[in-house]
């Protein structure tokens, strides 16, 4: 097999069902509304129940094109949107999330400077 040497990257968005199941695509390229709304009428075929996402700030899930796709489903798709605030770095630790002032019941709260 013969090596380009160019850079290929391959991307995935996925889903977990409350009882864990896993749903996921991979595809090539950015993920943008196109792909985001592809994925949610994917989710739509195979459930027949309403489909809940909870998703952060990303543009392909803030796009008017999105809201208005989850819209057209009559409400069997949700977008549950997070506040940017609450998300933590992956592999950030509670304590280090504590030491830089940040509570551990509330991420809108601050300790006071010592």
């Amino acid at each position: 097999m013969r090596n380009t040497g160019a850079r290929y990257s391959v991307n995935m968005i996925s889903a977990v069902s409350a009882k864990g199941a896993l749903r996921f695509a991979v595809y090539e390229g950015n993920t943008n509304a196109g792909v985001f709304i592809d994925f949610g009428k994917r989710l739509l075929h195979d459930s027949p129940a309403n489909v809940y996402l909870i998703i952060d700030g990303h543009p392909a899930h803030r796009a008017t094109v999105t809201k208005e796709f989850a819209a057209s489903t009559e409400g069997r798709l949700r977008l549950v949107f997070l506040p940017g605030q609450l998300l933590r770095p992956l592999g950030a630790r509670a304590e280090d999330y504590a030491r830089a002032g940040y509570g551990l019941g509330s991420a809108y709260e601050r300790r006071p400077s010592r």
